[in-house]
């Protein structure tokens, strides 16, 4: 009995030249056709690789940020938990009305509406946010500034807008602007009174 190693050395003895050729012509397209995949599998497979980290560096990054915006809310939180446990009496509608008569500007108060916002993330300590809105005609701009100076030096206030426009009869301006604070939950809607 012949072994196997014979059978094929027999196989190949056997062979004619455009026969031998044919076989190795195969054989080499095989093997570089069985190498050619091996490599496009291991170059997707590490494509892939390289997709998944940085999906998980753009998402580690993305936490991260969201990390540090956490930090600066809480910071803030405990800022204005300080800021409103220091005045825990302050009131808007009386610190403007005083602020307005300090300023002598009483007669050039057009309107003035207190709104109360009830703020989901303050219900529960018994805050809400109180809003002024406030319409000043016939003002110089040294008015307006000794006005707004005073606001923004007042830690629990919060200037959310402010609107001037030029008076066209008058070399004065018109200014509509919306302060806010928090307060303990008083009421829901006042009108102040205007003179």
């Amino acid at each position: 009995m012949k072994q196997p190693v014979n059978k094929v050395i027999d196989f190949f003895w056997n062979l004619d030249q455009k026969q031998l050729r044919k076989f190795f012509i195969i054989l080499f397209a095989s093997v570089l056709t069985i190498l050619g995949l091996t490599l496009y599998m291991q170059f997707n497979r590490a494509r892939n690789s390289q997709k998944k980290m940085s999906e998980i560096n753009k998402n580690r990054l993305r936490i991260r940020e969201i990390l540090e915006e956490n930090e600066i809310l809480k910071m803030r939180k405990t800022r204005g938990e300080e800021i409103i446990a220091q005045d825990k009496d302050f009131f808007l509608k009386k610190y403007f009305e005083d602020l307005i008569d300090t300023h002598q500007l009483r007669s050039n108060l057009k309107s003035v509406a207190l709104v109360t916002h009830d703020l989901e993330n303050l219900r529960g300590q018994g805050y809400q946010e109180v809003a002024i809105d406030a319409v000043l005609d016939n003002i110089d701009m040294k008015q307006l500034t000794e006005l707004l100076h005073d606001l923004e030096n007042k830690d629990r206030i919060v200037i959310k807008r402010i609107e001037i426009d030029k008076n066209k009869q008058h070399p004065t301006i018109n200014v509509s602007l919306t302060i806010s604070t928090l307060e303990l939950k008083t009421g829901t809607m006042e009108v102040l009174e205007t003179e």
